[in-house]
């Protein structure tokens, strides 16, 4: 029996949402948590995430 890889977009499909600043998964933030990474976004600072 072989099994194949899902394919790059099946696996997007079921792959959360990714926070451009820390890299975690959207849904895993609260409200202070998207303020940080919001304004390290659009400051483009280079500090970690808030939850480290």
């Amino acid at each position: 029996m072989i099994i194949q890889a899902p394919t790059t977009a099946a696996a997007a499909d079921r792959a959360p949402l990714r926070c451009d600043a820390c890299g975690h998964p959207l849904h895993e933030h609260d409200s202070i948590g998207t303020r940080f990474c919001e304004a390290t976004q659009s400051h483009a600072l280079t500090r970690h995430c808030i939850c480290r």
